[in-house]
């Protein structure tokens, strides 16, 4: 993949992150803060391509899926290394999988997604094979998509929740932690031993300022270099001429929605008609007019607004 002419290696980025994840552990991790530092540090056997949307290789060279699709065998990428020097085998997916369907690991958030998985084996140091129960028109993009942590990390016995990696991330990714400072940043640099395409950036250092208010002034005064702006910035306090002559403001709709989850277990909320009756009682119409300044769109359902199904 080509790199864009105006593109300058070793350059830094500095970045808004709206909360300090309480772990950068990948498999107990259940925040948005620690997903978003995190997707420069760990990968996974296979991810989806942002353009053509087609799932592609990563850490794994290819794949092969049994007919009945209860098998999907990994073949992995010879020499690539963790962070640390240390080879990534087939033992490093057996592990993660193991930790995740721990119980006594926190990781509820992951365990449902690999439910029907009866087990990982690790054929050999390159190849891993999971084993389903029954198929699952999502095996290949979670089983291929599992978080993985560095196996030789761990010892047997140790609180798998209050590791070091918690602190610590190594991942074979295009960076690595250079440091953490609570309540103020987290700063990650270039992995120059990277099995890939070495980024541009040389490190990127994610600011922790929880209030949106003092996060645009911070990037007012060159703080920051970017920042997602909320509907109210974007429209009463981002528009003068010096703001736009010295930032790009870029709009688009993210395949994700709001909403509000009326709570089954308490009994008035287990009769369809009344969360039916406190659902219109929202009026959603009025909501993105004046709170969100016409920058959202109703939607009736799950599905992307944009997609074919929307």
């Amino acid at each position: 993949m080509g790199q864009p002419a105006d593109r300058v290696d070793g350059d830094w980025l500095v970045m808004q992150l709206s909360a300090e994840p309480p772990t950068l552990n990948l498999i107990t991790a259940t925040d948005a803060a620690a997903g978003e530092v995190n997707g420069y540090i760990y990968e996974s056997l296979i991810k989806r391509d942002e353009q053509s949307l087609e799932l592609v290789p990563v850490l794994a060279e290819r794949w092969e899926i049994a007919d009945d699709h209860l098998t999907y065998t990994f073949y992995l990428k010879k020499n690539i290394k963790w962070a640390d020097g240390y080879p990534f085998s087939a033992k490093d997916v057996v592990y993660s999988f193991d930790r995740i369907m721990d119980p006594k690991v926190d990781a509820a958030h992951l365990r449902n997604y690999y439910q029907d998985i009866q087990k990982v084996e690790a054929l050999d140091d390159h190849t891993v094979r999971f084993h389903y129960r029954i198929p699952y028109f999502l095996a290949l993009e979670f089983c291929g998509g599992i978080p993985i942590v560095p196996a030789h990390l761990f010892r047997e016995g140790d609180d798998f929740n209050q590791a070091p990696i918690g602190r610590m991330p190594l991942g074979t990714g295009p960076y690595k932690l250079l440091h953490w400072e609570t309540g103020k940043e987290i700063t990650i640099e270039r992995n120059e031993d990277y099995w890939g395409e070495k980024p541009a950036l040389k490190r990127i250092v994610f600011r922790i300022i929880t209030d949106p208010t003092v996060g645009l002034q911070v990037l007012k005064q060159g703080g920051l270099d970017e920042m997602t702006l909320r509907p109210i910035q974007w429209e009463k306090q981002t528009q003068s001429k010096r703001f736009n002559e010295s930032f790009e403001k870029l709009s688009y709709y993210q395949p994700s929605y709001s909403y509000i989850g009326w709570n089954m277990r308490r009994p008035i909320f287990s009769d369809k008609r009344v969360r039916r009756a406190m659902t219109m009682l929202v009026d959603r119409e009025l909501f993105v007019k004046k709170v969100l300044f016409g920058a959202g769109t109703v939607v009736s359902g799950t599905f992307y607004v944009n997609s074919p199904m929307g």
